[in-house]
């Protein structure tokens, strides 16, 4: 439930879903993990993470992202990532 709130805050804070391309992007890595909760670990607090920090990012003045090419991981990449991570423990 931590990640999820800390991934929805931060995507909210930093105005991610703003460029469509991003909100695109971002939703389907977003639902794919979540989807992958639920029938893997029989979980929604993914989501209810996810919901809480959005909230919890709402009102607040948006920051800047940096322009170093941080967030550029493609998204089939990092879903590989994850399954992977997955495996190994």
């Amino acid at each position: 439930m931590h990640t999820g709130w800390s991934r929805a805050y931060l995507v909210r804070r930093y105005g991610v879903m703003r460029r469509p391309a991003n909100a695109l992007r971002t939703l389907a890595g977003e639902a794919a993990i979540c989807a992958g909760q639920l029938l893997l670990d029989r979980t929604a607090a993914g989501i209810v993470g996810r919901r809480r920090g959005w909230r919890a990012a709402g009102g607040l003045p948006p920051l800047e992202a940096p322009d170093n090419g941080m967030l550029e991981l493609p998204v089939g990449r990092a879903l590989r990532r994850r399954i992977g991570d997955r495996t190994r423990s």
